[in-house]
């Protein structure tokens, strides 16, 4: 079967990666999944001559100073590092995950893999979705919306020697034209999804002009998992507005049955030890029903804290403030925020809700 390497840029959290990963593991592909370079914010005050690139965040802390996040250009070594490891690994696609933030680097990224390396680059995650006309000049393969079938019906028959102008959700650079392929339904069932991989194997770091093996055991004490996939608001800021008309008349909001997700929290709670549940779910507090039988299950049968995002509107007490016999999971929290953006100002005020 074909072996893809799979990168992450700034994140090595990479929710999405890790699934990818695990559904192409399933299917029997090999996969290769490297961190590349970090989060971080640094202080301005320590890095004076440290560029600005159009990348980055700066941003004022709570005192009035100013920091960056993601900060840091790839170096020479980082480079070198990537593309060594890339060959070393004997990859047969790189597959490469990006907003539009990081939209220069990526653009560098490929350039070098395809020149270099003389491999095919795919690009994934919310940049291609939705501007995808765009990144089709320079990636060979874009990834329209959701990506385990397409990407894994792509590495097969790339495999094989087959076709690849034809299938759902991949946009095609040949050489004398673009193939802009339809999108296929959007999964329905998401419990046919696998276990994300959190394995700690056959995953790389490169940062700081070094690269090593990542076990990913920071990721343990602190486990992700999204109970669902989509969100029922339309924020004309967010990404979700665009993909709620891309997905129009199709179930957009989708959830996993309550069996399936106290499955997947067991088995990271007896394979991991870990120490809290981040539900990284659009919105956690909806689906009030779905809330009502899973949250006094999740207390005794997983009983760790967790973290969650809600939604103003749905805090409500009968719901998301258990009773008492709920309490004592671990002093779980929530965060809300409230929102607002204009050409001149984007504020954006944080509210904590703590539930006991």
């Amino acid at each position: 079967m074909a072996h893809i390497a799979l990168i992450s840029l700034y994140d090595t959290v990479a929710l999405g990666i890790r699934y990818l990963s695990a559904y192409l593991k399933q299917q029997g592909h090999q996969v290769t999944v490297i961190y590349l370079k970090q989060y971080e914010v640094l202080m301005k005050a320590d890095f004076p001559d440290e560029p600005v690139l159009d990348e980055v965040n700066v941003g004022l802390c709570s005192r009035g100073e100013i920091a960056y996040c993601y900060p840091r250009r790839i170096s020479d070594p980082e480079w070198k590092l990537l593309i060594n490891l890339i060959r070393e690994r004997k990859c047969d696609l790189v597959g490469l995950s990006l907003t539009t933030k990081f939209i220069n680097t990526a653009i560098a990224l490929t350039r070098r893999v395809q020149q270099e390396l003389g491999l095919k680059v795919i690009w994934g995650g919310v940049e291609p979705t939705v501007n995808p006309e765009y990144d089709i000049q320079f990636a060979d393969f874009i990834c329209v919306g959701e990506g385990e079938e397409a990407l894994a019906e792509l590495l097969q028959a790339l495999d094989k020697k087959e076709d690849v102008t034809g299938i759902q959700n991949i946009w095609v650079r040949g050489e004398e034209q673009v193939y802009r392929n339809e999108l296929r339904p959007l999964i329905q069932d998401l419990d046919r999804l696998p276990f994300p991989d959190f394995e700690p194997t056959d995953k790389f770091e490169i940062s700081y002009d070094g690269i090593w093996p990542r076990e990913d055991r920071d990721c343990w004490d602190d486990f992700l998992f999204s109970t669902s996939r989509g969100c029922p608001y339309k924020c004309t800021f967010c990404v979700h507005n665009v993909l709620h008309k891309m997905y129009q008349g199709q179930r957009y909001v989708r959830r996993h049955s309550i069996d399936y997700a106290l499955s997947i929290l067991h088995t990271a709670k007896d394979r991991y030890h870990v120490k809290k549940i981040h539900f990284w779910d659009d919105i956690f507090s909806i689906h009030k029903e779905w809330l009502k039988v899973f949250l006094p299950r999740y207390k005794v049968e997983i009983g760790l804290p967790y973290w969650a995002y809600v939604y103003p509107q749905q805090c409500d007490k009968k719901h998301l403030r258990p009773p008492e016999e709920r309490r004592r999971c671990g002093g779980a929290h929530g965060d809300s925020e409230r929102e607002r953006g204009s050409p001149s100002e984007a504020v954006c005020a944080r509210l904590r809700v703590k539930w006991y």
